[in-house]
């Protein structure tokens, strides 16, 4: 069989022979491709229709692929959709290097979650939907893998079933105007007149005293920038 070259277009009549060669299967007929075999970031993606037997080899086995296209470890990913539920369907990604590196000692970036979160004293991190279903399949299955095990790692953790996400400006409380502050429910004390001792102090709704150089957040004009998802049909392209 022939080698597979990154820069080349990986071809339905490859692809299949390698799966049918992958997954031992007696009758290459039973193989079927459900969607075109198209670029998608840094690799390749198609869906297909196999036996159930050759299915189950290929989604827990899918280095037996990688092996059998030339390519290296990691770099094929067969998943199946949780709906509709389909024990022949696979979706592959195949990558032209591996997902993940093979070695820490790898000159690759490492950052912690509280420096890559730099100065900001924020206490979320806040993704628009639309964004992360505009990345490539393959990154997304990574992504979500990496939910998986940290929802799993603080199943045991108390947590809000839900929160309120607004889009928002940030601003001094100096900075606020008349109709600012009505939405937030910022206050200023009745002083007397001449009496200045109290006049640059501020109050949010809970009754917190802010100095006039406190950063406060106010909605967005317009809201948010980023489109809706519509149900997973939103589509921006990354520039990866």
């Amino acid at each position: 069989m022939d080698t597979i070259k990154t820069a080349g277009r990986l071809g339905a009549a490859q692809l299949g022979a390698a799966i049918v060669a992958a997954t031992n299967l007696p009758n290459p007929n039973d193989l079927t491709f459900t969607a075109p075999i198209r670029r998608d970031g840094n690799g390749w993606t198609t869906s297909i229709d196999l036996p159930d037997k050759a299915a189950d080899l290929l989604a827990n086995e899918p280095d037996r692929l990688a092996a059998t296209l030339n390519r290296a470890a990691g770099t094929v990913e067969a998943t199946r959709e949780d709906w509709p539920p389909n024990p022949r369907h696979l979706t592959l990604q195949i990558a032209d290097e591996p997902h993940w590196p093979a070695d820490d000692s790898l000159d690759v970036p490492q950052k912690d979650v509280h420096t890559a979160f730099g100065l900001s004293y924020s206490n979320y991190l806040v993704v628009p939907r639309t964004l992360l279903q505009s990345m490539p399949e393959f990154w997304q299955h990574r992504f979500v893998t990496l939910l998986d095990e940290l929802y799993a790692a603080f199943a045991h953790v108390e947590q809000a079933n839900n929160y309120i996400v607004t889009a928002a400006t940030e601003c001094t409380y100096s900075d606020l105007s008349d109709r600012d502050m009505a939405v937030l429910g910022v206050t200023r004390p009745d002083t007397p007149d001449g009496d200045d001792e109290d006049a640059d102090v501020y109050y949010d709704r809970d009754g917190t005293e802010h100095e006039p150089e406190d950063r406060v957040l106010t909605p967005a004009p317009g809201g948010d920038p980023v489109p809706h998802y519509t149900r997973g049909r939103t589509y921006i392209e990354p520039r990866i």
